[in-house]
């Protein structure tokens, strides 16, 4: 457990490394409740859903990570390892804001911030 909880520390350390642009962020107590791998992008529910949906939803999902996107792999990586063990976000980040989530829009997921144990 000790090593997974340095791992997950060195990956939050390179999200803080990645300059973000144009991007809101929300803090509250966050779970995966699931999420879709899809040929392109990873999406993700989370549980609250975030108040940048305004209530809405994209197929379920609240949020996605392209995996063209810098930092992808390794932010995909650390929501597989809250999903698993049931870890929470105090602060999530998005861009493509503004808008209710919907069948055609969705949020960007640029970083996340794992909650105090």
């Amino acid at each position: 457990m000790v090593k997974c909880v340095k791992k997950i520390m060195m990956v939050l350390c390179l999200f803080y490394a990645i300059e973000v642009h144009s991007t809101v962020y929300q803090a509250g107590n966050f779970k995966v409740q699931t999420m879709r791998f899809e040929k392109s992008q990873l999406k993700v529910r989370f549980s609250p859903a975030p108040i940048a949906c305004e209530g809405g939803e994209n197929y379920r999902m609240h949020a996605r990570v392209d995996y063209s996107s810098n930092g992808a792999k390794e932010l995909s990586s650390i929501l597989m390892a809250a999903y698993m063990s049931g870890a929470s976000f105090k602060f999530l980040w998005f861009s493509n804001e503004g808008k209710v989530c919907s069948d055609t829009h969705i949020l960007h997921l640029e970083m996340v911030e794992l909650s105090e144990r």
